[in-house]
């Protein structure tokens, strides 16, 4: 047999051996190696076997460690501070907490479901809830412990913390910041550093997105395509104070501004925004029923919608019985959700539906009567041996249990 095809045949075969090891080669042997591999196809399977995951060679780990080293930087850029994202922040203090909030993502079995023998659900599952961290289930201690605290003297990218395995919470704190921080567990992986990104002041504003629409379905919500907006209905926003009139320029709430081709507000040499003239003063639904309330501050508002004066239409949506709509909006919030469209789309989170009073069961030609008993039930009760309960709008209100008869 040719040399060559000895060798390769040699070298293939200690590669498919599990456990084999090649000697190292001589000087002869290794320019033997070389022609071979300028000559022989079976080279080829030979670093193919080597590159292919699934093959005899194992992976390396991913190195570890269990202390920890922080980076704080800018999260965007800021033009009215000067700061560019990505700019280091050097000076801050820190905490760091244990994250004891549980796992939501422990499997449902075996131990976070009640029963052992699904479906039937005859045999009690002794170790539940106890065994189960889900957040939902398990019993929650009501704080979580700090662990260690200081500023970046003793904690940056060069010094780091010792940690001992666990889930963690890092919270930082630095001047002309909003606060932040970054969730972690240890071990980490080399050579663990941890980057928390900070939001530079001022902080950007919100804007409160509200749809008005005529509830066709009366059933307090949203259904595209069938139901549409209603124009000129006017929105009232406030707070713990009172009405909010004004934006976060002092101007009057939904004046609108000059901007640039980027839709970036232009401010004048002052640092004033310049309004529209004839815009603001008032918050008025499109002909889409479209509501846009911009440049309002972080809070939770309590928004209310009026309908145009001389109409009967009649609200439908409410929140636990009142007419206002809890709003909470966080700095740079653009009013858009996704909670109540069927496939994510973003849409407004503030929703008020309409419908025009109308008497469909006076009817003198149809008799006779409903008979039964009018029970209370109470809502929010675990899904698990609850009963249906009305509207689709918040799945059902996970189920009710009747508490007994009015």
């Amino acid at each position: 047999m040719h040399q060559k095809t000895l060798l390769s045949l040699l070298v293939l075969a200690m590669l498919l051996l599990p456990g084999t090891l090649l000697p190292a080669a001589s000087p002869a042997l290794a320019k033997t190696g070389e022609a071979v591999a300028a000559t022989s196809p079976l080279v080829g399977l030979q670093a193919g076997i080597a590159s292919n995951p699934n093959s005899v060679r194992a992976e390396a780990s991913v190195a570890t460690t269990t202390t920890l080293y922080l980076r704080v930087i800018a999260a965007r850029s800021e033009p009215l501070s000067g700061v560019v994202r990505g700019d280091p922040v050097t000076t801050y203090q820190f905490i760091i907490n244990e994250d004891n909030v549980g796992d939501p993502t422990q499997p449902r079995f075996p131990d976070c479901y009640p029963y052992l023998d699904p479906p039937e659900n005859t045999v009690i599952n002794p170790n539940y809830p106890a065994a189960c961290n889900w957040p939902s289930i398990r019993a929650q201690r009501g704080y979580a412990p700090i662990v260690t605290q200081g500023d970046q003297t003793i904690l940056n990218e060069t010094t780091g913390i010792p940690l001992p395995p666990g889930n963690y919470l890092i919270s930082v704190l630095a001047e002309g910041y909003k606060i932040d921080g970054a969730h972690f567990t240890v071990p980490l992986e080399d050579p663990g550093l941890v980057v928390v990104e900070v939001q530079p002041l001022p902080l950007p504003s919100a804007t409160i997105r509200i749809r008005v629409f005529e509830d066709t379905l009366t059933n307090g919500q949203f259904d595209a395509p069938g139901e549409h907006g209603l124009a000129g209905f006017t929105a009232v926003v406030a707070d713990l104070g009172g009405p909010i009139t004004t934006d976060v320029f002092g101007n009057p709430i939904c004046t609108e501004y000059e901007r640039d081709a980027d839709g970036n507000i232009i401010y004048d040499p002052d640092g004033n925004p310049i309004p529209i003239p004839g815009t603001g003063g008032k918050c008025v639904s499109d002909a889409n029923g479209d509501i846009v309330i911009p440049n309002v501050s972080p809070n939770r508002f309590d928004v209310t919608v009026n309908p145009p004066t001389d109409t009967t239409w009649i609200q439908t949506t409410t929140l636990e019985g009142g007419r206002g709509w809890d709003t909470w909006v966080l700095e740079g919030s653009t009013g858009l959700d996704n909670e109540f469209m069927v496939a994510g789309e973003p849409f407004p989170w503030t929703i008020f539906g309409f419908v025009q009073p109308t008497d469909t069961l006076n009817n003198p030609a149809i008799t006779g009567g409903i008979e039964g008993t009018i029970v209370a039930a109470a809502v929010y009760v675990p899904l698990n041996g609850g009963l249906p309960y009305y509207g689709g709008q918040w799945g059902g209100l996970s189920g009710a249990k009747i508490t007994g008869p009015v």
